[in-house]
């Protein structure tokens, strides 16, 4: 992890890759595939006082999962907080459901990959 990073944020980024959904760790199986094509993912990286799921620093790509409580009023005002966050930092931001993974894992990894050759 970068060096600007605070030993808080590392302990959470450890906890929350430990705890992480099952949609979580199927994507990241997929996204560790993508290594083998020069694109390197973190998991649960801070960024500013937020936690992306997945990100691509080389690429400023940060890829979300969304499941049931980013329907919920709060949740969906966090996440639009967290975009903006990521955006005034330069980052793009991609973001896909949790049934997703499970339904269409190839359209998701297509998408990772289009955006990946954009940037």
């Amino acid at each position: 992890m970068p060096t600007n990073i605070t030993s808080f944020q590392r302990q959470r980024s450890r906890k929350l890759r430990k705890d992480s959904s099952n949609p979580e760790r199927k994507l990241w199986q997929e996204l560790r595939l993508l290594k083998a094509e020069g694109f390197h993912f973190r998991r649960q990286h801070p960024i500013d006082r937020f936690y992306v799921d997945f990100i691509c620093l080389d690429r400023k790509l940060a890829i979300e999962l969304d499941g049931y409580s980013h329907t919920l009023e709060t949740e969906y005002q966090r996440d639009l907080q967290k975009e903006q966050c990521l955006k005034d930092q330069g980052f793009r931001l991609i973001r896909f459901d949790n049934k997703d993974v499970y339904q269409n894992m190839e359209m998701i990894i297509e998408n990772i990959k289009l955006k990946l050759q954009e940037a």
